[in-house]
């Protein structure tokens, strides 16, 4: 993705843990949100323990989903699509028995942290 922004793509390191304060900014604890993500994971196919992990198709609303980051990255003038584009692409889609919104996770909380996280890591505090 090509944009004009002039923002450079953080570090996949610094990206993770934008992502990890921002979710507890908004009031998570992030072994809850993984135990939330893993709840929704389909069931291991038989004979087999733990998450599956084969391939997964793309439901519709996945599909949203991943338009939306790349939508959220252009909003915020970005040109790369990272984690916290697809975090905001969550909370906005989301329903409200979500496993998200069950932990308190809420877009504006989110976005406020993120955009604090960006410009910390832009002046190089991350």
């Amino acid at each position: 993705m090509r944009t004009t922004a002039s923002r450079a793509s953080p570090p996949g390191a610094r990206n993770a843990v934008l992502v990890a304060q921002a979710m507890t900014a908004a009031g998570a604890a992030l072994e809850d949100v993984r135990r939330a993500a893993l709840e929704r994971l389909p069931p291991p196919p038989e004979g087999e323990t733990g998450p599956a992990t084969g391939l997964v198709p793309y439901s519709p609303a996945a599909k949203k989903i991943l338009e939306l980051t790349f939508r959220e990255a252009l909003r915020l003038g970005h040109n790369y699509v990272g984690t916290e584009h697809i975090l905001l692409a969550l909370v906005e889609t989301e329903e409200p028995d979500g496993p998200l919104r069950g932990l308190g996770i809420e877009r504006p909380a989110v976005e406020g942290a993120v955009s604090a996280a960006l410009s910390r890591s832009a002046a190089g505090e991350v």
